[in-house]
């Protein structure tokens, strides 16, 4: 973000022009306004409106480094945490990852000798009015192959994502992020057509369900960087530790794993779709209402929390840390017909 004086008032500044960082915030922001349209035909005005004011108004904070080089960093806004809210699914996919890479030092320091697969777990596409049951099928699955003598994984996560199919099915299947001891590529590995033996046997199914494993490959400099990041904080004060999170595989593996639970374009729909929007939103929200889109296991559990509260406003990856505070706040409101956050005002501080 360049030095640009801001002026009460003055519309004519963007946020994704002045901070390109948060462009993402335009195009999330327009796609919610979609989906509360969709609630509105669906007769769920609750939802509808809920989303329709959701993050209407974001108030950032202006942080100052040491070379004078201002940064804009979220300090207030209004979620309305509607599950398939795509603006809440963004920041909420964005909280966990941060909270994943904050502990990530701390899991590479006490598992020196821990390392990543990501596994993909796939059933056949089902009816969407059968999604809620094919899930807690799906679990009770994933329950038996991690209680398995030859299951690897040390820690992991999984997360769930359903997709739309062209003849309105849905798509359930599982990304997860495991980590498994440096021995297991030597002693214990478990092919590709193994798992998919392996989850084939535990979802009790007489066709070859479709399984994706691939090892999550990391530098021995980075894995000694982030190792280095913890001893630098002290080991205890993790949660201030920076990751560069550029060209780290890790990182890339976490990216793939914990995503969106529906993609956007899932839930506007297409035009060839045979079913309307809004009757394959609500049947969604009905068969995903209470599920649980994030769980994890093993190790991880030490250094992260499945019932944390949620902190949508903190969700950027890296924090700064060593930054001065300006003593005004700068909001930015969103505009319908622009379909942009433009500059409304200061706050101070104080």
């Amino acid at each position: 973000m360049n030095n640009i004086p801001l002026t009460d008032g003055d519309a004519s500044f963007y946020l994704s022009d002045l901070s390109p960082k948060d462009k993402s915030w335009d195009a999330h922001k327009d796609e919610s306004r979609e989906v509360s349209s969709i609630y509105t035909q669906a007769q769920n005005e609750k939802y509808a409106e809920r989303i329709h004011h959701c993050s209407q108004s974001l108030e950032f904070r202006i942080l100052i480094d040491d070379k004078q080089q201002t940064h804009l960093k979220l300090h207030s806004a209004r979620f309305c945490r509607v599950r398939l809210c795509p603006v809440c699914q963004w920041r909420r996919s964005m909280m966990w990852r941060a909270r994943f890479l904050k502990a990530l030092p701390k899991i590479c320091a006490d598992y020196p000798r821990g390392r990543f697969i990501f596994l993909t777990l796939t059933v056949r596409n089902c009816p969407l009015e059968d999604l809620r049951e094919t899930i807690a099928w799906m679990n009770s699955s994933w329950k038996k192959m991690t209680m398995r003598k030859n299951f690897p994984a040390l820690g992991w996560i999984k997360c769930i994502e359903v997709t739309r199919s062209e003849d309105d099915m849905a798509h359930p299947h599982f990304h997860c992020l495991l980590m498994v001891n440096q021995t297991y590529f030597s002693r214990g590995y478990i092919s590709q057509s193994d798992w998919t033996k392996m989850w084939k046997e535990c979802l009790k199914v007489d066709y070859t369900p479709i399984v994706n494993i691939k090892r999550v490959k990391e530098r021995k400099q980075k894995r000694k960087q982030i190792v280095d990041s913890v001893n630098d904080s002290n080991v205890n004060n993790c949660d201030n530790t920076t990751v560069d999170t550029s060209v780290d595989d890790i990182i890339a593996g976490v990216f793939e794993t914990i995503k969106y639970s529906v993609k956007p374009d899932d839930l506007i729909g297409t035009k060839t779709a045979k079913t309307s929007p809004q009757d394959w939103l609500a049947e969604l929200t009905r068969q995903l209402h209470k599920t649980r889109s994030i769980a994890l296991g093993g190790i991880f559990k030490e250094y992260l929390s499945e019932d944390e509260p949620e902190d949508l406003i903190n969700a950027d990856i890296e924090e700064e840390t060593d930054l001065d505070e300006e003593e005004y706040n700068y909001i930015f409101e969103w505009r319908e017909v622009m379909k942009r956050y433009a500059y409304k005002e200061s706050v101070n501080n104080k």
